[in-house]
This record gives structure tokens, sequence and C-alpha cells, in this order.
């Protein structure tokens, strides 16, 4: 999938850092500025108890996708949303493979994929309790 792995990848571990600076009390400017969205994603749907903790656009290959880390209910995990259409043409099972070849990820973690009629597909992965 080109460099766009490995440019997710970097947005990755810069929001792990920028997490790991929040949870200290140190949560920088710089991520802030990164955090900036285009009209694509404008409309992701977040539910009404779910708490984005990051949230920045980002290359996935060929696609545009929108990277978030997130807690609701106890649970921490981080997701890619993907515009549905961008990917109409990819199964469940090879959207998994994909991420889970390109992504820093915990192995035992579970990972799920929603494809909403709002017209975004969530894949959900690093969950912790």
């Amino acid at each position: 999938m080109g460099h766009g792995p490995a440019c997710l990848a970097r947005t990755v571990r810069l929001a792990r850092l920028g997490l790991l600076a929040a949870r200290a009390g140190r949560l920088t400017r710089i991520i802030q500025l990164e955090n900036t969205m285009t009209d694509k994603f404008n409309n992701v749907p977040v539910e009404d108890d779910t708490r984005i903790l990051f949230r920045n656009e980002a290359k996935f290959g060929d696609y545009d996708v929108l990277y978030e880390m997130w807690t609701w209910d106890g649970i921490s995990a981080e997701s890619i949303i993907f515009a549905s259409d961008d990917i109409s043409d990819l199964t469940d099972e090879k959207l998994e493979q994909e991420v889970r070849k390109s992504l820093p990820e915990k192995k035992e973690s579970a990972v799920t994929i929603k494809r909403l009629d709002a017209g975004f597909t969530f894949e959900n992965f690093n969950f912790e309790t």
C-alpha cells in the first residue's frame, strides 16, 4: 500500500505520545494544531457517551482516513475511519488484514469493523479496559 501505512503509523505514534503527555497533564498545543479536519470527515458520528481523546486525518495507502483514540464506558481503543464509498470494493476480511499488517497493534486485541449507513466504516482495535 505504498508509504501510506508508514504515514498513518507515524500519526498513531504521535497520538500515543500526545495521549501520554495529556495523562501527565502536559498536552502541548502541537497536538491540537495537528488536529485539523477537512470536509470529508465532518459528519463522522460520535456516540453521546464516547469521549474522543485524539482525532487526526491521515493517509492509509491511497485512502483518506480519520484516526481516533477514544474512551467509552471504561474501555479505551483506537479507530481508523474510512469513507465507505472509498473502500466499497474491500471485504471486511481484506480491510482487517491490511490494517493488522500495517499498524502497531496489540496482537491479542480484537478488531471490529462496523459499516454505518452514514457513509463511514470504522475499524476499531487496541481495546483496553
